[in-house]
This record gives C-alpha cells, structure tokens and sequence, in this order.
C-alpha cells in the first residue's frame, strides 16, 4: 500500500511538472508597444494558401456576410507552381504591393546543402535569408537594407512532447520580433509579434518570416498535427 501511494505521489509530481512547462512554452513574447497578425494556412491541398488577419481569436462565425471576412484580411499568400524550390506570392491587400519570397538553389557543391530564400518587391531582390550552418536549421542570418539581422529560433517541449516553435528576428541589442507556433491539432497558424518600438523591418517582411519558417519546419517533419 505505501508503495502505491509512493508512486500516485511521483506521478502526480511528475504531471504538475509537465503542466507547468507546457504553460512556461505556450507563453507568447510581448513587448511594450506591439502588433500581432496571424497566419493561417488554408486547407487546400493541391497549392499551399495562407491568409493573414489582424490579431484576434480567428473564428468565422464572427462575421455576418462573406464580404465582412474578407475585408478582415491583411495579406494573403500563395505558393506557386515551381519545378525546383518554393516560391510564394505576398500580396498586401492594404497597400496593394506584392511581394515574392523565392528560395534559391546553389548548385555549387562547396554550399553543402545551405538554405537561401530571396524576398522580391517588383523584381528588385530587397532581403535575403540565409543559412549559416548547413546542420542547424534554427539559425540563420538576414540582410535587409544594408543590415544583417539574425533569425534564431528553439523547439519548446517536455520530453518527447513538443509544445511550440518561437522564433527570434533580433539585432546584437534587441528583439525585433517573434515568430510562434503553438503545434496544434489540424491547424498551422503562426503568430507574429512585432516589436513597434522599432521600425526596421516592415510589416510585409516579417509576413514573409512566417511563410520561410513554415516551410523550414515542414521540410524537416514538423507537419503540424
């Protein structure tokens, strides 16, 4: 009997533990001056689609009409059909711009495998994103303007049990933003932090950060559940 009690007591404390990761993981970034916008894949099959909304709990049944909804969008992407890499279509549907986040393969072999996306506004290459060591997937650099940001991002879990992704765009002295996925059950969704008390990096980009950062994950098998 008192080895049954000894053992409902570790397994307890064991479950009260993994309760107070989970919650430490779950916990978004937050800045003093923020914006947030979610990205959401779409489900579609055949060509990958992602809207992009105003922070708020995305539940459709909130709109009346379909126009209403889609007014609510702030972006929208689309993947197109390509032999070699991933390319996507950001279209701003405030300003009307379109943006092209185009990962680019080097066939020379001394690149060992290094990831590089290239983002475009009017055909004109405006940032790059590139992988500083071919074996680790969660650290990269950014070169936007004449700067040189990094992209670091951790898998937050409990054991085997992965709770979220977050992902830093940050300068030697501060944050810029945060990219977080919570793993959910069918549904990919991103949320994205942007630290307004800086203006470095515009709105459309970080759009771009979410879309990269989906397809490091997928490529890599964390589909979302």
């Amino acid at each position: 009997m008192k080895k049954i009690a000894i053992l409902f007591i570790i397994i307890l404390s064991i479950s009260c533990f993994s309760q107070q990761v989970k919650k430490e993981n779950l916990t978004r970034s937050s800045f003093e001056y923020q914006k947030t916008f979610i990205l959401r894949q779409m489900p579609v099959d055949f060509i990958t689609i992602y809207n992009v909304w105003k922070y708020y709990p995305v539940d459709f049944t909130e709109f009346t009409n379909f126009k209403e909804m889609q007014e609510a969008k702030l972006f929208k992407v689309k993947q197109k059909i390509t032999f070699i890499g991933n390319h996507f279509v950001i279209s701003d549907k405030t300003s009307g711009k379109k943006f092209d986040l185009i990962e680019e393969y080097n066939i020379d072999s001394s690149s060992d495998g290094i990831i590089t996306y290239k983002i475009h506004e009017d055909k004109k290459i405006i940032g790059t994103i590139n992988q500083i060591y071919s074996n680790e997937l969660f650290i990269y650099d950014f070169i936007y303007k004449d700067e040189t940001y990094k992209i670091e991002g951790e898998i937050k879990k409990f054991g085997q049990n992965i709770h979220s992704f977050v992902f830093n765009i940050k300068t030697n002295d501060a944050i810029l933003g945060t990219i977080f996925k919570q793993y959910k059950y069918f549904q990919n969704e991103y949320e994205i932090i942007i630290n307004r008390a800086y203006n470095n990096i515009d709105d459309p980009i970080f759009i771009c950060f979410g879309v990269f950062i989906d397809q490091i994950l997928k490529e890599n098998g964390y589909f979302y559940k």
